[in-house]
């Protein structure tokens, strides 16, 4: 950790390799003495294909443009889920995959696409202004590893109405809790104005959990039906909707 950060932060989030392993960490204090978390990473990215049926892929990962939401609580395997599909399109399409992360967790190979991978702190110092830099940047995949606040959540749902693919992790125990967390970002005099944004750019969501050391999954995708609930805030009854979609998961 940089001596700077030590003296004037209380928590910095990181990763780092050794010995051939990525470990994620996170410095915080405890009692005015320095502390830090160490999680251990994946060694390989998961190949997709191998946690998720083909219809995630298609109807989520491999379009040009639209929203993309992954929900799940704190070590569920959300960025697992998207790296493992980000690495799928590197080695299928010709892309320029740009990812907006604190911090960085999987190293991407570039293979067909053009990989760039920004860190806040290191390349950039904040997701806004990783996300306003990213028109200039000529990406087709945005990923952007959590939009926490209403400038981010504007800002990307702005670059998926202009023709980018931008998929992001929301912080929620569903996909509805997900959703309505992304709605709850704008102001409530502005609710209606948001419902309508999101409606218009949703790809669908993603909620994935780990279940016995393995990633279980449910999926929403957006139909028109489906949009009209979010657009009219009735996200409370799309749980028939995820049921209906994911009796045909396997």
């Amino acid at each position: 950790v940089p001596q700077d950060i030590l003296k004037t932060e209380d928590s910095y989030d990181f990763s780092f390799s050794l010995n051939g392993k990525r470990f994620r960490a996170n410095y915080y204090k405890s009692l005015g003495y320095p502390k830090i978390a160490i999680r251990v990473l994946m060694d390989e990215i998961p190949e997709f294909m191998s946690i998720f049926s083909p219809n995630v892929f298609e109807n989520l990962f491999n379009i040009e443009k639209g929203l993309t939401i992954v929900v799940g609580k704190t070590s569920s395997g959300k960025t697992t889920a998207i790296f493992s599909a980000l690495n799928l399109i590197n080695s299928k399409y010709l892309k320029h995959i740009i990812t907006i992360e604190n911090p960085i967790e999987y190293l991407l190979e570039e293979d067909r696409s053009v990989i760039s991978q920004r860190e806040i702190g290191s390349d950039v110092k904040g997701f806004n202004i990783a996300l306003s830099q990213c028109v200039r940047q000529s990406p087709d995949i945005i990923f952007v590893g959590e939009v926490r606040d209403r400038e981010s959540a504007e800002l990307s749902i702005t670059l998926a109405e202009t023709g980018h693919l931008v998929i992001t992790t929301v912080h929620g125990g569903s996909i509805i809790e997900g959703i309505e967390k992304l709605i709850s970002y704008y102001e409530s005099g502005d609710e209606k104005r948001a419902r309508a944004l999101l409606s218009g750019v949703f790809n669908g969501a993603l909620y994935v959990k780990i279940v016995d050391g393995n990633i279980d999954y449910e999926y929403l995708f957006a139909t028109e039906a489906v949009k009209s609930l979010i657009r009219e805030g009735k996200t409370y009854q799309l749980n028939s909707e995820i049921e209906r979609q994911n009796l045909w998961k396997r």
